[in-house]
């Protein structure tokens, strides 16, 4: 639902357009994505934690302290 929240508000958060296609080209009609915005203190030790699932690809960014403030404002309005 946030994901298409923000799509309906038509906002460009400055995402990598790399990252985007890479993200989209990894979906297929059956299957599906979790996304989420996450603050680690330790990104190499919560990578280790979510390594340990199997079925699914890990895609990640960093975000600018600003795009991570909008996409919370966007997500909460």
């Amino acid at each position: 639902a946030g994901g298409g929240a923000l799509a309906a508000k038509g906002l460009d958060l400055g995402f990598d357009d790399d990252f985007l296609n890479d993200f989209g080209e990894q979906l297929n009609a059956d299957s599906s994505a979790i996304v989420a915005t996450v603050d680690f203190v330790n990104l190499d030790a919560a990578m280790d934690v979510l390594d340990q699932f199997e079925g699914g690809t890990i895609l990640h960014t960093t975000l600018q302290p600003e795009v991570a403030a909008q996409l919370s404002e966007a997500v909460e309005d």
